[in-house]
């Protein structure tokens, strides 16, 4: 695989790729690789995380890729002279995988969401994609997870023979499950798309395209469900926030004192 060049926001590194760089990616992973590939999917939020939060870091650390969600992540790149080329956000990132998935005959299994809404997303996914191969779909119990219910996870996915286990839980509890079984894992790769489940089943109705590209995407989600996000988006945009403006003052020092 090329070494990809990567941008800095806050403790995440995140390499420039274009939306069809990381799908060829994931193709090659699936195709070659001899042990489970783990994808971050990385928003404002995951970067306040792993800011104030060093297993989350870690972990960033350790997958083998992290796609830039959020548009202002990208946003931010150019504020900070080293632009990503591209958003790949979660839910259009699976969406767009998994007719590669049906095109390639590529296994997926589904872990995640409310049972009555992965049937939903199964059943979308089955009708706008007829040569699928869903292998598996599995609504884990809420909480966390003891380790009983973590041998059933494991040995229903390598059963089932899965090349792309798809995980919709929540941040951080998605990505720390694959970093902790990804060696148990027999799957090519594991990717975490949290919210794209809810999406994607019909279970949120996601911002129009015009939010989407002006930044308020989070403020269709925060109205739709205010209990839910309210602490989580006004403490993770004020970090990303103070993070961007931090390093763009250390970019102005380190230019000054080059010309000294």
């Amino acid at each position: 695989m090329q070494l990809l060049k990567s941008v800095s926001i806050g403790k995440i590194k995140i390499p420039k790729l274009t939306f069809l760089n990381a799908l060829n990616m994931i193709s090659e992973f699936i195709e070659t690789g001899k042990r489970c590939h783990q994808i971050v999917v990385a928003n404002v939020y995951s970067v306040a995380l792993a800011y104030r939060d060093k297993e989350f870091s870690d972990i960033c650390d350790n997958s083998d890729i992290v796609f830039p969600d959020g548009l202002p992540i990208v946003l931010g790149s150019i504020l900070l002279r080293t632009p990503l080329p591209a958003r790949i956000a979660g839910p259009d990132f699976m969406w767009k995988m998994c007719e590669v998935c049906a095109q390639k005959g590529y296994n997926i299994f589904l872990l995640g969401g409310r049972s009555d809404f992965l049937g939903r997303l199964n059943d979308n996914l089955c009708a706008a994609f007829p040569k699928i191969k869903i292998v598996g779909a599995y609504s884990p119990p809420f909480g966390n997870w003891d380790e009983k219910e973590n041998v059933k996870i494991i040995k229903m996915i390598n059963t089932a023979k899965t090349d792309l286990l798809w995980v919709g839980v929540s941040t951080p509890k998605q990505d720390v499950w694959i970093h902790n079984h990804k060696k148990q894992l027999t799957a090519k790769v594991a990717i975490a798309v949290g919210a794209a489940f809810d999406f994607h089943s019909g279970r949120v109705k996601r911002a129009p395209v015009w939010m989407q590209r002006i930044c308020l995407e989070w403020v269709f989600r925060l109205i739709q469900e205010p209990r839910r996000q309210w602490k989580k988006y006004l403490v993770s945009n004020s970090i990303f926030i103070f993070i961007l403006v931090k390093e763009f003052v250390s970019i102005g020092f380190k230019k000054k004192f080059k010309k000294l």
